[in-house]
């Protein structure tokens, strides 16, 4: 049995105990919750606060750039 099997060391989406999708942290850092408070985004997402703040400031799912195009549909409905 390996980490892998358990979601250790998956990155990203591929963590099997992930809330969130890359479609979803690219609007959270970039997209049209960008401009939205951190307290309302961890709410919605039920999420922590402090997730948020490290999300918008590049210290989690750092394989999400401004690059990175979300595909359509894949985003959290309002």
């Amino acid at each position: 049995m390996t980490y892998y099997s358990f979601g250790i060391n998956q990155t990203g989406s591929k963590n099997r105990m992930a809330k969130l999708t890359e479609p979803l942290v690219w609007e959270i850092k970039f997209g049209k919750y960008a401009k939205k408070p951190a307290e309302w985004v961890s709410r919605k997402f039920e999420i922590s606060l402090v997730h948020v703040k490290q999300l918008r400031a590049g210290k989690r799912w750092q394989h999400v750039t401004i690059d990175y195009l979300p595909q359509r549909g894949t985003s959290a409905s309002n």
